[in-house]
């Protein structure tokens, strides 16, 4: 993405200097031309060296648009201002689209708890991932966040982010490592299956009393059918699937393992 060329939203402010720092420098050209219109003697050298600042300041605003939009094209100064106009605003929508997912990943952190056999293992995790949801909302707390958050969206961020790999994926870590220390410290130091997320996907539920050792009903066997008084009729696929991620919000994994083999 351009944003890392440009130093992500900090772009929009160079775009807006460098347009400044363009007009101010044809001005000057003009200044001069002004005086030798006017019959005033105007040392060729003077003139010479504002007409190479000029087209200085005109070569980095280019580059810095074809950095940002390598197709862009314009004519004149009107379609020029519309177009940095245009991509300022494409920065400001950037920049809002990453403070909402660094909160967003925050809040999953949050949410989520981390569950290993040692305790002690338990709690340095817990630790870890209460740091690195601090240090996103921190990052997402300034007004130009100094990089992009690398990886999927957020949804999956966690699961790829653990399963990342020192020899393969040593470019994404490295970034990750500079810009999100402690979120990088603790991804490294997780395996997926330690990891208990607040809202369990649907296969999740499915495969929930696998995890448990707890067998399935066809497992079982087989009894004598109750009265049909006796038997209380089933709820519809959408509150039994409802009433299972209350029971797992609420702990009760009991009546959620219940549900499940229903």
């Amino acid at each position: 993405m351009s944003a890392n060329v440009l130093g992500w939203v900090c772009m929009a402010s160079r775009l807006q200097s460098a347009l400044a720092d363009l007009d101010s420098s044809v001005q000057a050209v003009q200044i001069q031309l002004d005086r030798v219109g006017a019959g005033i003697d105007v040392g060729e050298e003077l003139l010479t060296q504002a007409v190479i600042d000029a087209r200085g300041h005109a070569v980095s605003l280019r580059n810095l648009i074809s950095a940002e939009s390598a197709d862009a094209q314009w004519s004149d100064r009107e379609s020029l201002g519309e177009l940095i106009q245009e991509l300022t605003a494409a920065a400001e929508a950037r920049r809002i689209q990453q403070h909402a997912r660094l909160l967003e990943l925050a809040s999953e952190l949050d949410a989520g708890r981390v569950k290993h056999r040692f305790e002690a293992r338990t709690s340095l995790l817990n630790g870890l991932r209460s740091r690195a949801a601090e240090e996103l909302r921190t990052q997402a707390g300034l007004p130009q966040p100094s990089t992009d958050l690398p990886g999927p969206g957020v949804e999956t961020w966690l699961a790829w982010a653990f399963n990342l790999q020192d020899d393969e994926d040593a470019a994404v870590l490295a970034e990750l490592r500079a810009n999100f220390p402690a979120l990088e410290q603790f991804t490294g130091e997780m395996e997926e299956t330690y990891w208990m997320p607040a809202r369990p996907s649907h296969n999740d539920l499915a495969d929930l009393p696998q995890q448990l050792g707890i067998v399935q009903s066809h497992d079982l066997p087989a009894v004598e059918p109750l009265s049909s008084a006796s038997v209380e009729q089933p709820a519809p696929a959408d509150s039994v699937r409802e009433q299972i991620e209350m029971a797992i919000q609420a702990g009760n994994f009991a009546r959620a393992v219940a549900l499940c083999c229903e």
